[in-house]
């Protein structure tokens, strides 16, 4: 199975590249008055107007300034703010060591050489 590998903090994360509608430079985000702290504002790619999550709020790291390398990787009509999209990997699935946390965030773990990437649950990600 094929996955958009892509970092947050110092983390490698990845997500099923069949669920990614785009990667995307970052977009101007207009900020929603009393919204979730997770909730960067809203974002108008191509058209359509999408809400735009921090990865790192959601994860529970601290937020960081916008870099030349940071992007949004959309799910459905929902962004998702990351640090820098890495790569596309074709991971076998007998690879991925399954996460058990219910309701969790991470649906698995693949040692890629000294790293490990967490197989973010992306229904869990449009939950939110």
């Amino acid at each position: 199975m094929k996955y958009v590998m892509f970092l947050v903090a110092d983390g490698k994360y990845a997500l099923p590249v069949d669920n990614v509608r785009s990667i995307e430079k970052m977009q101007p985000v207009r900020p929603v008055p009393l919204s979730s702290s997770k909730i960067l504002g809203v974002t108008n790619l191509r058209g359509v107007v999408m809400t735009a999550y921090d990865l790192r709020m959601v994860l529970g790291l601290a937020p960081t300034e916008e870099t030349e390398e940071t992007r949004m990787i959309v799910i459905d009509q929902t962004a998702y703010v990351v640090d820098e999209a890495l790569d596309i990997l074709d991971v076998e699935n007998d690879k991925i060591e399954p996460w058990e946390g219910a309701g969790s965030l991470i649906r698995g773990v693949w040692k890629q050489g000294d790293h490990l990437v967490l197989i973010m649950n992306d229904e869990m990600l449009l939950a939110i």
